[in-house]
């Protein structure tokens, strides 16, 4: 590509990824709205111990939906324009993953039951191996969609995915279904999904297969795929521990709290990771423009999940007792302690994005590793000394010491601009959420004698929420700025279409 024409497709990546984050943002937040109050609904008609024994099962069936697609995905992607050639190598190679992978989990079923000694994860576990044949089929399809920046798209086949998954579990919950409430839907959302997919995207599968190709893609995808399963045993590793140190209402306390809290994070950071590795595989040659676009988007992502996690934490006691009464009491602490560590965690997917970009699958690989065995030996000691909240305290402080190192060795910054960026998007957002969140607690405290719990919710809600935007206007108003932009972008197509002056993703 010349540099005329680099220069005159610039903007439109540009405007693409700005636009790309800001719907995947506001997928992200309807996303969380479904899904708290699909919990709250599950919560009325469910038991604790219906979301321990999902729980339970989910550590295995997550673990294994981290190996679908085998990292052979992210690989497809970096293809770029000879994409096509790879399309029928790639459509095999995850359909035969996604099949081994179900037949692993159908073996296993019978020994995790066993181990738990709950005959019910076996069929849990049956219906997760379904989901993951199916889930075979949508490699290509979704890789696609990914690399032509189709985020409209996307943005609305998860908020669909979301809306019928939580739908469908609540149908089954009310229908007497127990446990097994979780798991029924998935294979219909796959199926749904993958369906979808299709229409979009239909994979080439003319040419033949290329042997060559296939071990090209499984060698630099099992690298990812070390990342993954790494990323996957840390997201489960706490509720397998906790399952051999506590009674299984206990792990669904702990459940409960952690869906409530970390779930709908995760879903934010892995959106935005979504967006932008795709824009950073095609600057991945210009280290320093990958750089400012990893360190704006890991600030701005700061600026948007740390007052979240916060303000969920100062409101949980009345918010909780208000919905669900004291049925779920014993949860509040423990989403409480959950919500300081998340913030840390979601960032990093910012620094992941930029290695796999990259190519540095090996590191990443590294950094996965060894954050997964400092993850287990504190969940270990967490469960055996504290059983859920000492758990949880465990998954907090691992998270920020793990996550903030590594977003510290990811960067190619250096000296005091290392520090600068660690400031930034670590030290800056936590103090004004902790600023805001200390005055909504203090509102909260002043009126909770005298105060019903819906004006607890609200008033504490409100300190939170004027006091952390008073902070951003005196403090942060180059980060405000930019935020603005960012979701300024989902509706004015015509600016975007003739350049921003100042653009919400400045660094792409």
């Amino acid at each position: 590509m010349t540099e005329t024409h680099a220069k005159a497709d610039e903007p439109s990546l540009r405007v693409r990824t700005a636009r790309g984050v800001s719907y995947l943002m506001v997928q992200a937040a309807a996303s969380r709205v479904v899904m708290f109050v699909s919990q709250i609904f599950l919560g009325w008609i469910l038991f604790p111990e219906d979301f321990g024994l999902s729980a339970l099962a989910g550590t295995i069936s997550a673990v294994a939906w981290s190996i679908i697609g085998f990292g052979v995905d992210d690989v497809l992607l970096q293809r770029g324009r000879t994409m096509p050639k790879w399309e029928r190598t790639i459509f095999f190679l995850g359909i035969s993953i996604g099949t081994t992978v179900a037949l692993v989990v159908l073996a296993l079923a019978p020994v995790i039951a066993w181990l738990y000694g709950h005959q019910e994860i076996m069929l849990l576990l049956c219906l997760s191996s379904l989901s993951l044949f199916i889930a075979g089929f949508e490699t290509v399809p979704m890789v696609k969609v990914r690399a032509a920046f189709d985020f409209k798209f996307l943005a609305g086949l998860n908020a669909f995915n979301v809306v019928l998954g939580q739908a469908l579990a609540i149908l089954f919950a009310l229908s007497g279904f127990g446990p097994y409430s979780f798991f029924l839907p998935l294979p219909i959302q796959i199926l749904v999904r993958v369906g979808l997919l299709w229409m979009r995207a239909r994979p080439r599968l003319e040419g033949r297969f290329s042997w060559a190709r296939a071990r090209l893609a499984l060698s630099s995808g099992s690298k990812v795929l070390g990342v993954r399963f790494s990323d996957a045993v840390t997201g489960e590793a706490d509720y397998f521990v906790l399952g051999f140190f506590a009674a299984t209402n206990i792990v669904g306390f702990y459940t409960f709290a952690f869906r409530l809290a970390a779930v709908p994070v995760r879903m934010m950071s892995q959106s935005l990771r979504g967006v932008l590795l795709p824009a950073m595989v095609r600057i991945r040659r210009d280290s320093d423009k990958s750089e400012r676009v990893g360190a704006q988007s890991a600030e701005m992502l700061a600026y948007l999940v740390t007052p979240f996690c916060l303000l969920q934490a100062a409101v949980a006691e009345p918010a909780i007792l208000l919905v669900l009464g004291e049925k779920w009491r014993a949860s509040i602490p423990i989403l409480q302690v959950l919500s300081l560590g998340l913030p840390a965690q979601a960032v990093t997917e910012v620094a992941k994005s930029q290695l796999v970009a990259s190519g540095q699958f090996t590191r990443a690989m590294r950094y996965a590793t060894l954050s997964l065995a400092a993850f287990i030996a504190a969940c270990v000691a967490g469960a055996a000394l504290g059983s859920s909240l000492g758990l949880a305290s465990a998954v907090a402080v691992h998270s920020i010491i793990a996550n903030t190192t590594i977003f510290a060795l990811v960067s190619r910054a250096r000296g005091a601009e290392r520090l600068r960026n660690i400031e930034r998007v670590f030290v800056r957002p936590v103090l004004m959420s902790v600023a805001a969140a200390g005055a909504a607690l203090a509102v909260d405290h002043a009126i909770a004698p005298h105060a019903g719990l819906i004006v607890r919710v609200l008033a504490g809600g409100l300190a939170m929420v004027g006091v952390f935007a008073a902070l951003v206007a005196l403090f942060g108003r180059r980060v405000g700025r930019q935020l603005f932009e960012l979701f300024g972008a989902l509706a004015v197509r015509r600016r975007g279409k003739a350049g921003l002056e100042q653009p919400a993703m400045e660094g792409v």
